[in-house]
């Protein structure tokens, strides 16, 4: 439609008016102008009507592909086809996909849509809404119907799926040949089931490996029930869904849970609240839930359990039974299907040589082991000298040097200073052995949970048990759990690695006041009752502390201290003077805070100490029965 033409009045009205005076205005010019103007705003009225719509939208069709400029043909506006792979699309081409508007970026012969996508070379223009349904065509004239083409001939059936095996094979993770049928679909990676004829609750699954002729390998991941079988039959199987992220970590992620687990020495009893005394029996009971990792070598097994427990006598499943005095690492694994504690015994050996003497001095070099660690002597090549016997326990003696240390019979003895007198004749190669301080093997960290390094007797191959704690025995190779009270010394030998619950609690002196003169520090009243004995993973600060009731004897300037030791009786970790300045009696109340933030490893003790000023002879314990003297203990366990 062409632009309509504007009416231009082209007569002066005024001009005529001042020419003609009062004479009567030209009225056939008038209505050839007015007749003029009406024209031009009809024809302009109607051009509108054509270009724009009552609600001021373009009129339908009033734009057209050919009325666009050459910039918007080639911005998205051009006529879109359906895409199609190995097509040379130019920049600006629009094509359909997936019901979605692309328009080319970039000169190129299409490949596969989303990597091209990917890759730059089309950018979405908008999504497609379908419109209104429009009317329905003329039907057109029915085609003459061809001829019926000929039958082709059946295909050869493929391969299926399914198969059963009779070989022998336990249930348990790790690669597992079966020997099956041959011809079957299964291709190495395809995730498949092999479960009991018997009863489907008995299963293995994984992926497969290798398949041939008619041998087919899976590496089972996960199990379910138990047992030995060789009536397994066949199918795939969905593959579990992995986790590929998690807290904004990226990677495969193969667990991010601890054991659902503790440590006890009592059934059924996740953290122990009372004292448990002589245990025989090691327990793992669920906490938090019942699910144990379990390593298979490429990934963590989430596996079920419910309480399970091993005895400390136990052959079977471990290198030895539990003796005196030693540390035990303990550790969760599949035994072929059947989850079970297995342990490892700690360890640390050196060659020695032993005096002829009243008392015994063991040389060690470099040995680090604080008081009353307990020590075995072995001898090859000949024989110790009297008054050591071979695989006896003995315990270090006070204040031992750097290489250099007595031996007592027993700890009250080694508190009391009474040592091992040696006599006759030694020969051969003497071995000094210490179970409590130092592990003597590795653990391996599997993605933040430590895992046994080597292989253990009887127990898990190499990384295949889970660590969950430490325990340590006492004289009479039992395990004790005792909470400190009034007369009753603590022992906290039950160390876990997770779920870890904070102990705590205080050792009462319960015997009467005494008084003592010394300056020598020394444990209060050379007694064991003042003492906590504790095993850790090394993991969890210790806190402590020791107050006492002290009576200083009516003598100007004297002095008594208290102190509470860290594996010594006779260094104080921490100390607190008390003195006279007149002649008169002072009754003082002394708390020795003391904390550790981070104890090695392994077997330690904590206690009250205690000394004077060489003089005057002071009252300690001045409340005597009435509990004036306590050893207080916090530590997670």
């Amino acid at each position: 439609m062409a632009y309509p033409d504007v009416y231009d009045v082209t007569y002066s009205y005024t001009g005529f008016q001042q020419a003609q005076g009062d004479n009567s205005f030209p009225g056939t010019q008038i209505d050839a102008d007015l007749a003029g103007l009406s024209d031009s705003v009809s024809s302009l009225a109607l051009f509108i009507t054509g270009a724009l719509r009552a609600d001021g939208r373009l009129a339908n069709g009033s734009v057209t592909y050919e009325s666009l400029s050459v910039d918007l043909q080639t911005a998205g506006l051009a006529p879109a086809t359906a895409w199609v792979t190995v097509h040379g699309y130019l920049v600006g081409n629009s094509v359909v996909i997936n019901s979605n508007l692309y328009r080319a970026l970039l000169d190129h012969t299409s490949g596969v849509f989303a990597t091209d996508l990917a890759a730059g070379k089309w950018v979405l223009v908008g999504a497609l809404v379908a419109g209104p349904q429009g009317l329905p065509g003329v039907d057109g004239t029915n085609g003459t119907n061809g001829t019926n083409g000929t039958n082709g001939t059946n295909g050869t059936n493929g391969a299926g799926y399914g198969g059963t095996s009779a070989t022998s094979l336990a249930i348990g993770t790790g690669s597992k040949v079966f020997t099956t049928q041959a011809g079957l679909a299964y291709q190495v990676g395809n995730y498949v089931r092999a479960s009991s004829a018997a009863s489907g609750a008995n299963f293995m699954e994984g992926l497969v490996t290798a398949y041939s002729g008619t041998s087919l390998t899976i590496n089972v991941t996960i199990t379910g029930g138990s047992g030995t079988l060789a009536d397994w039959r066949f199918a795939v199987s969905g593959v579990p869904s992995g986790v590929t992220s998690f807290n904004g970590q990226g990677g495969a992620i193969k667990i991010f849970y601890p054991p659902q687990v503790r440590l006890t020495l009592a059934s059924g009893v996740k953290y122990m609240g009372t004292s448990q005394a002589g245990a025989t029996s090691i327990i793992a009971t669920p906490c938090g839930g019942n699910l144990l990792p379990l390593w298979n070598g490429t990934d963590w097994v989430p596996t079920p359990f419910t309480e399970f427990s091993q005895a400390t006598t136990d052959t079977t499943k471990a290198p030895a039974a539990m003796g005196p005095e030693e540390c035990w690492d303990h550790y969760a694994w599949s035994d072929a299907g059947t989850t079970r504690l297995s342990r490892q015994r700690w360890s640390k050996t050196a060659t020695i040589t032993m005096t002829i003497a009243s008392p015994c001095v063991v040389t060690w070099s470099g040995h680090a082991l604080p008081e009353f660690s307990p020590v075995i002597f072995t001898n090859s090549g000949g024989a110790l000298p009297t008054g050591v016997t071979a695989g006896t326990v003995y315990y270090v003696g006070l204040a031992p040097a750097t290489n250099t240390f007595n031996i007592a019979t027993s700890l009250a003895n080694a508190i009391a200073g009474t040592y091992v007198n040696t006599s006759g004749s030694q020969s051969g190669t003497h071995t000094g052995e210490n179970r409590t301080t130092s592990r003597g093997y590795t653990h391996t960290d599997v993605q933040g949970i430590p895992v046994n390094t080597s292989s253990i007797t009887n127990g898990p191959a190499a990384q295949r048990g889970t660590w969950l704690g430490i325990t340590r025995t006492n004289a009479s190779s039992t395990v004790d759990f005792i909470y400190p009270t009034f007369g009753v010394a603590g022992a906290f030998n039950v160390w876990n690695a997770y779920n870890q619950k904070p102990v705590a609690g205080t050792v009462i002196d319960n015997g009467v006041s005494y008084t003592r003169s010394s300056a020598t520090w020394r444990l209060a009243r050379a007694s064991a009752i003042n003492m906590i004995q504790f095993v850790t993973g090394g993991d969890a600060p210790l806190i402590a502390d020791y107050q006492n009731v002290i009576q200083l004897v009516a003598v100007s300037g004297a002095v008594a201290r208290l102190g509470l030791g860290y594996d010594s009786t006779s260094v104080p970790s921490n100390n607190v003077p008390f003195s006279n300045n007149a002649a008169t009696t002072i009754i003082s109340g002394c708390p020795v805070p003391f904390k550790v933030s981070s104890p090695a490893p392994g077997a330690h003790f904590i206690c009250g100490m205690e000394n004077a000023d060489g003089t005057n002879a002071s009252t300690f314990n001045l409340g005597g029965t009435v509990s004036s003297a306590g050893v207080g203990y916090l530590m997670a366990m």
